[in-house]
Formats: C-alpha cells, sequence, structure tokens
C-alpha cells in the first residue's frame, strides 16, 4: 500500500494516500534541514506532504518496515528522494 502511496505522490496525487490515513496520525521526518518535522495531525502532515508533491521530489522506497495492528500501526521507510531539472538532470538528491 505504502508503494502505491508513493507512486501516487510522485504523480501529484496526495487525496488518496490520505483517505486512509488516520486523523492523529504522526510522521517524522528527522535531520537538520527545512525538510525536518515531528507532526501530529493529518492536516499538518498533510501540509508538508504538499510541499514535498510541490517541490517535484520523487521518492524511491528502498526498505519498508511495518509493525503493529491496522488499527496502531507503525511505518518506517528508507527511501532515496531527487528532483530533476527539464533536461533531466539531477538537482537535489537525499538518502531519508
Amino acid at each position: 500500500m505504502l508503494r502505491l502511496d508513493l507512486r501516487r505522490l510522485s504523480a501529484g496525487d496526495v487525496g488518496p494516500p490520505f483517505a486512509t490515513y488516520a486523523e492523529d496520525i504522526g510522521f517524522v521526518f528527522p535531520g537538520h534541514s527545512s525538510w525536518t518535522a515531528d507532526l501530529r495531525g493529518k492536516v499538518e502532515v498533510e501540509r508538508w506532504v504538499w510541499r514535498f508533491v510541490r517541490v517535484g521530489l520523487q521518492p524511491e522506497p528502498h526498505e519498508i518496515l511495518v509493525a503493529g495492528p491496522p488499527w496502531d500501526t507503525t511505518v518506517c521507510l528508507r527511501f532515496t528522494d531527487r528532483c530533476t531539472a527539464p533536461d533531466g538532470a539531477v538537482v537535489y538528491a537525499n538518502l531519508g
């Protein structure tokens, strides 16, 4: 499901993934950058994800860890994200 959500995000389609998320979702993006986040609630997380989509970042998952029952699931994602210029040159890449 997360792989499908990431493909949708890459295509700029944020709606379907958020339809399945709990109102009290928690989201952490560690580090020391403008992307660093420790968010609570669907509205805050969706705002962060829209920024990700607007900038044009393309996430590529490498490892997905899932634990817990469906009503209390924890997901950890190891990924690469990149942004490419119109000529195809990679202008930003990050391992998260």
